[in-house]
């Protein structure tokens, strides 16, 4: 049995989203492969030159897939299915014109914010100051010493993206964002 105390501790910290990543799915349905195929690929082309009118945004391309529609075990169409994703950094203006630009064309979108910056190191060392605090706490409680540190383990969470559906006539505004650190410490005891 170790002679140690440990201990973990997470710090988290509320931040306001500032990227939006957009998932896209321009959908063409038709009885004929190539015209399903060609009409998720045209409104692809399309959103991809309105998109590239604007500042900021990046637009990349997530591939097409084609499967059948059946009715009674027949093949009567196809549905093609083109994914592209939309990324910026977030303000209402930029996403208000994106949102825009989707609402005029045939498809189907979800809206993601998250947090991309620099990770805030006073996190991490409010949760390492906590757990030492926890463990002379316990170390007292028990009348013995806390000896040196002599195993750490981290985790870091930048944040889970936040997904919207986007409503009509409406831009989707960012909720804030869960910013955490855990670490694991152990300490000798004396």
């Amino acid at each position: 049995m170790e002679n140690v105390i440990t201990i973990t501790k997470t710090a988290q910290k509320k931040v306001e989203a500032n990227y939006a990543r957009i998932s896209v799915t321009a959908v063409g349905e038709n009885k004929e492969y190539s015209v399903a195929a060609t009409t998720a690929e045209n409104a692809a082309v399309r959103l991809t030159a309105m998109l590239s009118q604007l500042d900021g945004v990046e637009v990349t391309s997530g591939g097409i897939s084609v499967s059948t529609v059946q009715s009674d075990k027949k093949t009567v169409g196809y549905r093609a299915v083109r994914k592209l994703f939309v990324c910026f950094e977030y303000s209402h203006e930029l996403c208000d014109k994106v949102v825009y630009v989707l609402s005029e064309l045939p498809v189907e979108f979800n809206v993601a914010f998250t947090y991309k910056g620099e990770k805030d190191r006073g996190l991490l060392q409010l949760a390492v100051v906590g757990a030492r605090e926890d463990a002379l706490s316990i170390a007292a409680a028990a009348g013995v010493k806390l000896g040196k540190l002599c195993k750490t383990e981290y985790a870091s969470d930048g944040g889970h993206p936040v997904v919207m559906r986007a409503a009509y006539g409406m831009t989707p505004e960012p909720e804030q964002i869960t910013l955490s650190e855990t670490v694991t410490c152990s300490w000798e005891i004396l």
